[in-house]
């Protein structure tokens, strides 16, 4: 595998908001230390997960810092900085970098749900030359509504300095074609459950996801799936989809671009507290998960012994 600058396991870490609001820094240092226990080896902060489209660009230094100061700087850490506008991207960016992140993680642009390769392409450029640090592409057809193709990430990694992309596309014919095509020159990273254990075979650098992080043992087992037989493969992937699923509050019968019973991260983040965990709530306009959701979560959690292995973790550390 090439040398890549982050891989293996980077979890997209929540930001713990309390009932009013404010960042709970003390419970971010522990969620990022919980992570570390488990071998991460890098860290995706202000993500989908960490709920970027809510933090300013004060708030975004702040995070990065203390993300920083609870890894000391050995993992790398890169830090959402995503907008509507160029200009704002770019302000968000510089923030990023004055918290002192190893880079940034650039989406492309929310809410106009489309846009032309120059636009993509200044983009990255303008970001490129606002802050000397290295970006992660983070590709998130659920939130901008559409993909960045192979050819337009071409043209991006020849205006800026992309080493990683976080590629959500479900589709895994291209998450392939991107193995295919970029394996040897950036770490492509898969986001999408469904697809991660596929990804590792064919060659990914690791996954950055949401759920797959409160497996436990099985996240190594993830990162080595070629060494296990075909039918741990299969019921590793079981479980793999299971928790992914429940963590995007995915329900059959449910239309895809239709209100669903929550909103990323409000899953994830109930699962954390169920865990012990100071994930606290999300922050407006996302609401907390419901009773129901928060059942359907619990039910998972408890099925595949992930509460039971986090309860006995804490006995034993008392």
């Amino acid at each position: 595998m090439p040398d890549y600058m982050i891989q293996g396991l980077v979890p997209a870490v929540v930001t713990p908001f309390s009932d009013k609001g404010d960042i709970m820094f003390d419970a971010f240092d522990e969620i990022i230390q919980w992570h570390l226990s488990w071998g991460a080896t890098g860290f995706l902060v202000a993500g989908d997960n960490g709920e970027q489209w809510a933090l300013n660009e004060d708030e975004l230094g702040q995070v990065a810092a203390a993300a920083m100061k609870a890894t000391k700087g050995q993992v790398p850490i890169f830090v959402g900085c995503g907008a509507v506008t160029m200009a704002e991207t770019v302000r968000r960016a510089r923030a990023v970098a004055e918290g002192g992140a190893t880079g940034v993680a650039v989406t492309q642009p929310f809410v106009v749900m489309n846009a032309t390769e120059a636009e993509l392409v200044a983009r990255f450029e303008a970001v490129a030359k606002a802050v000397e640090l290295p970006i992660m592409l983070f590709n998130t057809i659920q939130r901008s509504g559409f993909t960045v193709t192979h050819d337009v990430l071409e043209s991006l990694l020849d205006v800026s300095p992309i080493v990683a992309i976080k590629q959500s596309n479900p589709n895994l014919a291209f998450v392939t074609e991107s193995l295919r095509r970029f394996r040897d020159r950036l770490a492509i990273f898969v986001g999408n459950g469904t697809n991660m254990l596929a990804g590792r075979m064919l060659g990914s650098a690791g996954y950055i996801s949401t759920g797959p992080d409160l497996l436990g043992e099985d996240i190594q087992r993830i990162l080595n799936v070629e060494t296990l037989s075909i039918p741990e493969r299969l019921d590793l992937q079981h479980r793999v989809h299971k928790i992914f699923n429940v963590m995007l509050a995915n329900v059959p019968g449910i239309q895809s671009g239709m209100p669903g019973p929550a909103t990323d991260p409000a899953p994830y983040k109930a699962a954390l507290n169920m865990l012990g965990l100071p994930a606290g709530v999300p922050r407006d306009p996302v609401q907390p998960a419901s009773k129901e959701v928060e059942d359907r979560v619990r039910g998972v959690l408890d099925e595949l012994g992930i509460i039971e292995r986090e309860t006995a973790r804490r006995q034993a550390a008392q």
